[in-house]
């Protein structure tokens, strides 16, 4: 082989020629291309491709990583490409392409460095400086660290402080440093590691052990709260809540003590038993921490209730008293605790005192014979159920006698007899007797007198009677009383006056006073009516007299009035009663309180056709019945009213026709016109409509003439698209003029006829249609055709 100029000669021999070839490698190294190119996650293929182009013949490569080879060639360029997984072992290794050629002078190999991406194998760590429990107000520094990994871990915090990272080659650390604080107690710091790889997290936690004494000084609460009964136990109760640890209790008062702590309140009690000596003692609780400035103490005092003595009375001046005195009475007793109360009692009843000392007067007579003791209790007494009274006096009043007469004024009805009793009592005893103008008229008797009156006249009405008492006492000498009474004689009503102010006889719009006068006793009652149909018109209650106005007077109001006066003696009601007739210049009228006058009168041919009218008039009228000319008739006065009968018997057809009464006086005319007519079928209804809702409808009419005889009503229906299917109603003799259909479907068209029948026949109907509404709404259909248009 032979160099010329880099060119190289191979002489190659065969048996019958000779060929020559030039060798020449290539110009450049090869070249390494990775796929994925940068770092790769862990588990994740790569494909390294080592090529080199030029050169002749072509380079030979080779690689030093072991994988799944591919070999190939394009154009001048050879390929040699290797894929394998990646682990994390991969991550730093270096992979060798060499390349070869026949001309040895070309061996060049280049490297490629695997940078592979995978998470710690381990979890993190936190290391707290200093370690164990911490004082509040000292520095504390946690330090958490994660081994290995590619890149390192991120670390994160989730407490607040002072962040610092201090990370190696190998190790992720982050420290947070914060000073500490009650609030830091129990607090959980946790630290977060992150890593590139998908899905890696992890986390360690940290709780925080903070020294720090109570916020509060200890409470000291009484286990049955208030006051203490002597003799009886106490138990006291000290707590504080919070530190870490609990402070520690103490009690400055001797007693069986138990401790009650809980996990976040230290509780120590006390228990002993008091006496009177207690009251107003202080039991103090003291606390204690490793924080040497908390050293609170809390008092408590003692408030113990024990009894007073039992009392005793005194009392000045010496007795009787008399009166009107007034005197002191001294209730003495030795104090307890809390302040003694006092409760006075006169026999039974209880005095609004709370007092040692009770003042009796104005003294009466209500206090004579009564015992004044005096009860002494504080709340002691009362819890434990004990009574300390002293023993009671027994008070002596001497007081003026006290008249009583019974049923004073005395109430005596006419003619009968009465007795009079007068009684007395006082003290000293009294003696009783009854007077007359200074003169007595009964003898003296001890305490009651009895006065007897018999067969009394109204002329005893308002006499005056005297009772006098008398009795004598040792020390405050004779003491006299008196009352006096009357009599009062009662007798039933007599009316007296009875009057009309204008006279009796006036003209119409006139204003007219009519008057009752009544002699009675008691007062009476004044009842005024109209006698003509009793109705009431005024009533006056205790009065002698009575005026009933009639304003503008008409001729309705001609006729007899009454006046009644009615009073009560001894429950039996006694009653006087006078009439008055009142006479109203006036036309002719029609009463039509009693009954008005028809204008259609039907008649069955050949009947009888009666007809009366009810005129009111003054003076008496003149009436006639005309028919063509005039017919026979009857008339009468019934109290005020006129009556006037028209008969004919057996009514001919040329009969009927129009009837004309004619009434008349110095007043005025009246005509008053009847059509008789033959009995027949009723007039059809008016005002005939239809009211639908949701599955109902109700029809409303105005009856019309009966044709003479009692009609009914009938409702025929049916739905509208359907004429064929014919419902109806039970016939009804409403006059109020309505009928309900229920059960019809809603959201359908209906339709309605009105019928009225008697014995005579059918009258027209009426055709009425309407939807009923599926909404509930209210539709109302006046009346759209006559029965003469559809049957």
């Amino acid at each position: 082989m032979q160099i010329i100029s880099n060119i190289y000669c191979i002489q190659s021999f065969s048996i019958n020629k000779r060929n020559i070839y030039f060798q020449d490698p290539p110009l450049n190294d090869p070249v390494i291309q990775q796929i994925p190119n940068g770092p790769i996650n862990t588990s994740e293929a790569v494909v390294l491709t080592c090529s080199v182009s030029g050169g002749f013949p072509l380079a030979v490569l080779t690689w030093n990583c072991s994988g799944n080879a591919t070999k190939n060639t394009s154009g001048n360029t050879v390929y040699y490409s290797i894929g394998f997984m990646l682990v994390s072992q991969d991550n730093g290794k270096s992979c060798t392409c060499s390349a070869t050629h026949t001309v040895t002078a070309y061996r060049p190999q280049v490297h490629i460095m695997l940078n592979v991406y995978f998470p710690p194998t381990e979890f993190p760590v936190i290391k707290q400086i200093p370690d164990g429990p911490v004082l509040t107000g000292s520095l504390v520094s946690l330090m958490c660290t994660l081994n290995g990994g590619n890149p390192l871990a991120t670390l994160t915090w989730n407490c607040t402080g002072t962040i610092s990272t201090n990370s190696s080659h190998t190790t992720a650390i982050s420290s947070i440093e914060f000073p500490a604080t009650k609030l830091n107690h129990g607090m959980v710091c946790t630290c977060s590691a992150f890593h590139n790889t998908d899905g890696y997290m992890q986390t360690v936690h940290h709780t925080l052990n903070i020294i720090f004494p109570p916020n509060e000084k200890p409470k000291v609460r009484q286990f049955i709260s208030g006051p203490i009964d002597s003799g009886t136990s106490v138990k006291l109760i000290c707590s504080v809540t919070g530190g870490n640890p609990l402070g520690t209790l103490s009690w400055d008062c001797s007693g069986i003590s138990s401790n009650n702590s809980t996990a976040n309140t230290a509780v120590l009690e006390v228990e002993f038993t008091v006496d009177k000596n207690y009251n107003g003692r202080n039991c103090s609780c003291s606390a204690t921490h490793p924080i040497a400035t908390y050293r609170p103490k809390t008092s408590h005092e003692l408030v113990v209730y024990f009894p007073p003595s039992k009392p005793i009375l005194f009392m000045t001046p010496e007795m009787p008293w008399f009166n009107g005195n007034t005197t002191e009475v001294q209730c003495s007793s030795t104090e307890g605790y809390p302040e003694s109360t006092f409760e006075w009692k006169k026999d039974d009843i209880i005095l609004n005192v709370n007092e040692s000392e009770l003042t009796l007067g104005p003294l009466t007579k209500h206090d004579n014979m009564k015992t004044i003791a005096c009860t002494v209790s504080n709340e002691y007494t009362k819890r434990q159920s004990i009574v300390l009274t002293s023993d009671g006096i027994l008070l002596n009043v001497e007081y003026f006698p006290e008249i009583t007469i019974y049923k004073s004024p005395v109430h005596i009805m006419e003619g009968n007899n009465a007795t009079i009793v007068c009684s007395a009592r006082g003290n000293p005893v009294p003696q009783v007797q009854w007077f007359q103008l200074d003169q007595n008229i009964t003898e003296p008797q001890i305490n009651q007198s009895v006065l007897y009156l018999l067969n009394v006249d109204r002329i005893l009405d308002g006499m005056l009677y005297t009772c006098k008492a008398m009795s004598s006492s040792s020390r405050f000498g004779t003491l006299t009383s008196e009352n006096t009474t009357k009599t009062i004689v009662y007798y039933s009503p007599n009316i007296t006056n009875l009057e009309v102010s204008n006279g009796q006889t006036v003209s119409e719009n006139e204003d007219v006073t009519l008057r009752c006068g009544v002699d009675s006793n008691p007062l009476s009652t004044i009842t005024w009516r109209f006698v003509s149909n009793q109705n009431t018109l005024q009533k006056q209650d205790d009065v002698s007299f009575s005026n009933y106005i009639i304003p503008k007077i008409q001729c309705v109001h001609m006729g007899t009035y009454q006046c009644q006066a009615t009073n009560k003696i001894n429950e039996t009601t006694f009653v006087d009663t006078k009439d008055i007739t009142v006479y109203v210049l006036c036309s002719p009228r029609v009463d039509t309180r009693i009954q008005g006058f028809p204008k259609l009168v039907a008649v069955e041919h050949n009947g009888d056709l009666n007809l009366t009218v009810y005129l009111i008039a003054y003076p008496t009228p003149t009436i006639r019945w005309i028919y063509k000319n005039e017919v026979a008739s009857v008339s009468s006065l019934v109290g005020n009213v006129y009556v006037s009968n028209l008969h004919i018997p057996h009514l001919k057809q040329s009969m009927f026709g129009e009837y004309t009464v004619h009434a008349f006086n110095d007043n005025g005319n009246l005509f008053l016109h009847v059509n008789v007519v033959p009995k027949g079928k009723p007039t059809p209804p008016s005002n005939v409509f239809v009211v639908c809702k949701t599955t109902s409808a109700t029809i409303f009419w105005k009856p019309e003439f009966d044709g003479g005889d009692k009609q009914t009503f009938e409702v025929k229906y049916w739905k509208t698209s359907q004429v064929t299917t014919l419902l109806s109603t039970t016939p009804v003799t409403d006059l109020a003029g309505q009928s309900v259909i229920e059960q019809l479907l809603s959201g359908f068209n209906y339709s309605f006829v009105l019928q009225t029948s008697n014995i005579y026949g059918t009258s027209n109907a009426t055709l009425l249609t309407c939807e009923t509404d599926v909404k509930g709404k209210y539709m109302i259909y006046p009346h759209m055709k006559t029965n003469k248009d559809i049957w």
